[in-house]
This record gives C-alpha cells, sequence and structure tokens, in this order.
C-alpha cells in the first residue's frame, strides 16, 4: 500500500513537474498582434453601408464591380441580389441569388439578412 502510494506520487509529480516548471522559469512570452488582410472587398462596405441607408441606386455598381472583380464572392452576389430585389429588378434579383448560393456551397444566410424578421422587404 505504501508502495503504491509513492508510485502515485511520483507519477503525479513527473506529469505536474513540467508544467510547475514552466510557470515559474521566469521566462517572458510576448503576444504580438498580426494584421491580416481583410477579406472583405472596400466596395462591398461601402455597398453594405450604402443598403443600410436603404441608398440601393448606389450600391448597385458598387457590388457590380465587386463582383466583378471576384465572381466566387458570394456575399457580394447575395448583396447585389437584394438590391436589384428592392429596385424591382426581380429577374436580375433571383439570378444573384442563385449565383450566391452557387458560390457558397449550398444556402446560407447572412445572420444580419434580416429574413423571417418581416424586415427582409424593402419599403
Amino acid at each position: 500500500m505504501a508502495r503504491d502510494r509513492v508510485i502515485l506520487t511520483a507519477l503525479l509529480l513527473a506529469w505536474l513537474g513540467p508544467v510547475a516548471g514552466a510557470q515559474s522559469s521566469g521566462q517572458t512570452v510576448r503576444h504580438y498582434r498580426v494584421a491580416e488582410a481583410s477579406p472583405v472587398s472596400p466596395e462591398l462596405v461601402q455597398a453594405e453601408d450604402a443598403i443600410e441607408k436603404r441608398n440601393y441606386v448606389a450600391a448597385e455598381p458598387l457590388l457590380q464591380k465587386a463582383v466583378a472583380a471576384d465572381a466566387a464572392n458570394y456575399q457580394a452576389w447575395f448583396d447585389l441580389g437584394f438590391v436589384y430585389n428592392a429596385l424591382g429588378r426581380t429577374e436580375d434579383s433571383i439570378n444573384a441569388y442563385r449565383k450566391s448560393v452557387a458560390q457558397a456551397g449550398g444556402l446560407r444566410v447572412k445572420p444580419q439578412s434580416g429574413f423571417g424578421s418581416g424586415q427582409d422587404r424593402p419599403p
């Protein structure tokens, strides 16, 4: 029984030893923030700002520029579909939404889109 305790204590110290040693080593660990390139195009940011202000006419060319620069940008296609719908361009809206779904690899709804809350319809 005493031998088992000695073995258990030795195992416990072997397991905790490196942890305790690292805490009292006196070494300083420094963490640095690294700026990452934003995957969101500036046109998309400006367009979403215009959409928030319900300025759909200003958002349209910005979104068209964003999808011309990156045809795989499902977010820009989604927003373009929303803008087309707000401008009464139903066929263009449907096509843009389809491209968004195709680029996203399936149906995704942005949480801020307002779908299901009654806010997804333009005024």
